[in-house]
């Protein structure tokens, strides 16, 4: 289409060439859109290294853009995933802190890993205004759960006295040469 526009572009015209020009400035904003959804469908930090680290690396980059102070604290022994499992759970941190910076009014967030056993537990939490028991739950919430859901785990909302806590828990079965263990 860029190229077709810009042959267009030669071919045309001074009166069309407005139009033109904001064509192909609708498609540049439809590559970028494509490009960014690509990232975040499929992170290529969370292919490269460990879990924990890659989410180290989110929270910090996530603080530095929102103003938001985000600590990652890990309890337990924290082991070699499977890439399904590493996805899902950098996935709905992703969207944790995403909901905490548009909805909470939150100055601070927790990003917490705790490992018993097999099962790998994140509790995203934050400060802010917290989520009304009666409120309607969104689509984010809804996709965390379904991510989830896939895998064998659970997803947990908690009301705190001042904030909300989500909580995803999941066998983390590791990769062990051509299969996955638990």
């Amino acid at each position: 289409m860029g190229l077709g526009l810009g042959r267009l572009r030669v071919l045309t015209s001074n009166k069309r060439l407005g139009l033109i020009e904001e064509l192909q400035g609708l498609l540049s904003e439809a590559q970028q859109e494509i490009r960014s959804f690509s990232f975040l469908a499929r992170p290529p930090v969370i292919q490269q290294m460990d879990l924990v680290r890659a989410v180290r690396l989110l929270a910090k980059g996530f603080g530095e853009r929102t103003g938001l102070c985000v600590a990652v604290e890990t309890a337990g022994e924290i082991g070699a995933c499977s890439p399904q499992v590493r996805s899902a759970l950098y996935r709905i941190v992703q969207e944790a802190l995403s909901n905490i910076h548009r909805h909470s009014g939150a100055s601070r967030a927790t990003i917490d890993f705790h490992a018993r056993g097999p099962v790998i537990h994140i509790v995203v939490a934050d400060n802010g205004r917290g989520i009304s028991p009666q409120s309607r739950l969104g689509v984010g919430l809804a996709g965390m759960r379904s991510r989830l859901s896939e895998l064998g785990g659970r997803l947990s909302v908690k009301w705190l006295a001042q904030g909300t806590a989500i909580i995803a828990s999941v066998r983390c079965a590791r990769e062990t040469g051509n299969r996955v263990s638990a």
